[in-house]
């Protein structure tokens, strides 16, 4: 008689992750799957961890930390680095709260310089997140432009790399500016027609446009890869 075949913790770990995730089409909360396992914490690290090292489960940063299955399409995330300056920093705060959901789904992972821990290298980590972003967003305005760091460093570097093919720049206008005067302006920007987010009567119009224009592109990438 042929023994039945013993499923591992890594098989149900696999399968949970599979049903969580709708079959990899979403990232699922470390806590999520470790309480529908009812598994405490020392156990459920150890077999997501030899599964991440196998090479069949991707996790994510954030808070608490997300898992999915790498040989499903929501596991495929684009990494978007957004470039700015920090006057402007309550847009990309604002941009940040309607990306949200295209980086829970896991479709994109998203960096900018507030990431940096207190005593890491300024320029070793920036130019590090820039060398592997797969999309690279400037929040352009006129004070955007007339940062040295934002214009001659971070969207000269990103302009090259998209020159190559490793990356896609996709402006996002903020303010009124004379941004067409500029490299940026042979770009096509967000919101639609460079129309600047200042310039909405509905602030919320203007993000959903630009997410909705991110989240395309980021789809078209992902689908060539």
């Amino acid at each position: 008689m042929a023994s039945r075949h013993r499923r591992t913790n890594r098989d149900i770990l696999l399968d949970k992750i599979t049903e969580l995730s709708a079959k990899g089409e979403a990232f699922v909360p470390n806590k999520a799957v470790r309480e529908a396992l009812d598994w405490d914490d020392d156990h459920y690290w150890r077999v997501r961890q030899e599964l991440i090292d196998e090479g069949r489960v991707v996790a994510r940063r954030g808070k608490g930390g997300t898992v999915n299955l790498t040989d499903e399409p929501g596991a495929h995330t684009v990494s978007m680095f957004i470039s700015y300056s920090h006057a402007d920093m309550d847009f990309k705060n604002q941009l940040l709260n309607h990306l949200e959901p295209l980086n829970r789904s896991g479709l994109v992972e998203i960096w900018h310089d507030g990431e940096i821990p207190a005593g890491k290298d300024f320029d070793k980590t920036i130019a590090a997140h820039l060398k592997k972003a797969n999309v690279i967003v400037p929040l352009v305005s006129a004070d955007f432009l007339r940062s040295i760091y934002c214009y001659q460093v971070e969207l000269e570097n990103a302009l090259q790399r998209q020159g190559r093919g490793q990356a896609e720049v996709i402006p996002v206008i903020l303010r009124n500016c004379q941004w067409r005067q500029t490299v940026i302006g042979k770009l096509l920007a967000l919101p639609t027609e460079g129309r600047p987010v200042a310039s909405w009567p509905d602030r919320d119009d203007a993000w959903t446009n630009v997410a909705d224009g991110i989240q395309k592109a980021v789809r078209e990438l992902r689908d060539k890869t």
